[in-house]
């Protein structure tokens, strides 16, 4: 009986140790992704305001 409850422990605390490091790593992945999301909008941001600056540019030419 001490041998099943010494394994139904040692089941517990990787079940519980993995879910641990799952969230940890889904967090990681939310921060890289939000991350990933701002340098996206600021490049997009950056591409829009050279194409708006050139076609103001192009309208003063005329």
């Amino acid at each position: 009986m001490p041998v099943l409850e010494a394994s139904q422990i040692l089941f517990n605390f990787i079940i519980s140790s993995a879910v641990v490091v799952i969230t940890i790593f889904i967090s990681l992945i939310a921060v890289d992704a939000i991350k990933l999301l701002k340098t996206v909008r600021k490049f997009l941001e950056s591409v829009l305001n050279l194409s708006i600056v050139s076609k103001f540019f192009k309208k003063k030419n005329k």
